[in-house]
């Protein structure tokens, strides 16, 4: 008899065991998933699941200690997810000055590209026009166009 109350006292035990797992698990797993974003450098979703494991699943099993400890490195967490994407974004703007004088030259023959056919179309359609009679000059002399 005294075996019987032991096994079920186990069993009371592992099931209650399983029961708080089954709930620290969704915590570990967004704890996961947030490590994996801020490693991808996803850093929005980084902030989105931040937030939510603060609010949603943290406040669900603040009783344990790695919940405590969760809690106190969520400051940290989020000032690495700001310094990493303010680094992302001074590296893309330092690029983007590098390449300006390109990107700033492909645009002015872009545009000189899409007025030189709009011309044409309007020259198409009114041969009268004044704006059909002047020498219109693309970015390069030689290739000058009369209209």
């Amino acid at each position: 008899m005294e075996e019987l109350k032991q096994c079920r006292l186990q069993q009371r035990n592992i099931s209650a065991t399983v029961d708080k797992l089954t709930l620290c698990l969704p915590v570990l797993e967004m704890y996961s998933k947030l490590r994996e974003q801020m490693k991808s450098k996803r850093h929005y979703p980084a902030l989105k699941t931040l937030e939510h494991l603060e609010h949603t699943y943290l406040p669900q099993v603040s009783h344990y200690r790695f919940c405590k400890i969760m809690v106190d490195n969520i400051p940290k967490l989020r000032e690495e997810i700001k310094e990493v994407s303010m680094s992302d974004l001074k590296d893309f703007l330092e690029s983007i000055r590098k390449h300006s004088d390109k990107i700033g030259e492909t645009a002015m023959k872009q545009v000189g590209l899409v007025c030189a056919h709009a011309l044409e179309v309007l020259c198409e359609e009114e041969p009268g026009s004044p704006s059909c009679q002047r020498k219109f000059y693309s970015s390069s002399p030689k290739e000058s166009t009369q209209f």
